[in-house]
């Protein structure tokens, strides 16, 4: 492996997989260890890249401990995406606050996604299955509200 011109990998918490050049974290080892080469920095960088080349844990292992990510993040390029987020249940459980409803609020709060489904779909047309009562309670107070009246075409899986 050519070692001087090969890059860090590293893959976030998020999913996110970013390069940065193994050039920078080298370049910083060497600048952190040239007093013990009479603050000469080439010499330092050489015996940085023969330690490198020998065992790559050293490197990741330089890069993980002693940059922080500010200082490598202009160079740094990232080659994979972030996974889109994963709800975590368990922690929105246990940190998140609940409270009591009645019954009652539930079918309000049922009622109120159903307006909005068939008001952004149009009333003939919602993008997934409803249960029948909210969509027929929905058209009722969408009737009410608007006083227009509005005619309910059967669906296919009736």
């Amino acid at each position: 492996m050519d070692i001087q011109n090969a890059f860090y990998g590293v893959e976030m918490a998020d999913g996110s997989r970013w390069i940065i050049p193994l050039r920078i974290i080298a370049e910083d080892h060497a600048l952190a260890h040239k007093r013990d080469f009479n603050d000469d920095l080439q010499r330092s960088l050489d015996a940085t890249w023969r330690l490198f080349e020998e065992d790559d844990l050293e490197a990741a292992d330089w890069a993980k401990d002693m940059i922080p990510w500010d200082h490598v993040e202009s160079s740094a390029k990232q080659i994979r995406p972030p996974f889109p987020p994963v709800p975590n249940y368990d922690y929105d459980w246990a940190v998140h606050d609940g409270n009591i409803i009645e019954y009652s609020e539930i079918i309000s709060e049922e009622l109120k996604a159903a307006i909005w489904i068939l008001s952004k779909y149009g009333c003939d047309n919602p993008p997934y299955s409803l249960s029948s009562w909210p969509i027929d309670e929905a058209h009722k107070m969408i009737q009410e509200e608007k006083g227009k009246q509005y005619v309910r075409k059967p669906s296919a899986e009736a």
